[in-house]
């Protein structure tokens, strides 16, 4: 289904909503990126290839004079209405690199920073690239070795990819598979990606047995479920650094099974890169499993014991 990158267009100006929402409904549905620079083409990305979006909502491999530019003042534009006109309340966010909008789509930032005496981004301004990346929320197809693998998630699942294939949606899929084995769960969705709500409520229904922790950061939401929501598992996207490490150990101290998700393309970079490797000493994780890659979202490639990564 198309359905959401036809949401996250939606909250795109009409000079570029009414383009992108005559795409191809195979196209939009495959997209997993909608690329937008200060006066240069529009960008779609599926499967790791870019294609050129035309006027009137035709793509190409290779640009032509058809294809849509977005001047600066367009893209300002894209970007004050992807902030809903208020971006002081995506400030924070902002600073981060990215903010996420209505569906769990995410949209990252790239422009002139402002940094205070301490080094650190205060503020972004003069937007000149915007990445949204679609948010896949609706069903996914059953996968057999992922429901076998959930069998085992409170011993410890580490799933760990490179950006783009998938792990978001895979780990939104084990929320539901977990769900549905009846196991208590708390997910921490600090960037608002895996189950979106908003004042009207979710985007899409979070699975039964699941309590969510949105825009917590990860290490405070994974000590706030352990102290109030008794779970059996906290579910955690993209972890990484000492303090979320801390906050692992703390879950599986307490008996509670971790299923996160990395930033790694193998074992190799799995143990090379220092915010993994301290994972792995947590003893919070028996097994890792590594997804395909961009080529394939959400697929698994393979599952490994930890003790046994060399």
């Amino acid at each position: 289904m198309a359905k959401a990158f036809l949401e996250a267009v939606q909250q795109l100006p009409d000079f570029l909503r009414l383009n992108l929402s005559r795409i191809p409904p195979d196209a939009a549905k495959r997209t997993t990126e909608i690329r937008l620079r200060s006066d240069r083409p529009v960008l779609l990305t599926a499967g790791g290839t870019n294609q050129f979006v035309l006027q009137g909502g035709n793509l190409a491999l290779q640009q032509n004079a058809s294809a849509l530019t977005l001047s600066h003042e367009q893209l300002k534009k894209c970007f004050l209405a992807l902030c809903q006109h208020s971006v002081h309340s995506y400030e924070r966010e902002i600073a981060q690199g990215f903010f996420t909008i209505s569906g769990g789509h995410r949209v990252g930032v790239c422009g002139t920073a402002v940094v205070d005496e301490e080094g650190r981004i205060r503020q972004i301004k003069e937007p000149t690239s915007l990445c949204i990346r679609i948010a896949r929320v609706e069903a996914q197809t059953k996968d057999p070795q992922l429901e076998e693998l959930m069998r085992h998630a409170e011993e410890g699942i580490l799933i760990a990819g490179a950006p783009g294939s998938g792990k978001t949606t895979m780990l939104r899929s084990c929320s539901r598979i977990l769900s549905q084995q009846g196991k208590r769960i708390a997910v921490v969705d600090e960037r608002r990606e895996l189950w979106p709500v908003s004042e009207w409520g979710f985007s899409s229904a979070p699975p039964q047995n699941c309590d969510l922790l949105s825009g917590y950061p990860k290490a405070e939401g994974i000590l706030h479920a352990l102290r109030s929501l008794s779970p059996q598992l906290i579910l955690c996207d993209e972890v990484g650094g000492e303090k979320d490490a801390q906050a692992v150990a703390a879950g599986a101290n307490a008996g509670v099974g971790m299923v996160v998700t990395v930033h790694a393309r193998d074992s190799s970079e799995l143990e090379r890169r220092p915010q993994t490797r301290i994972l792995l000493k947590t003893g919070a994780f028996t097994r890792a499993v590594f997804l395909c890659g961009a080529s394939a979202p959400g697929r698994i490639r393979e599952v490994a014991y930890v003790d046994g990564l060399s």
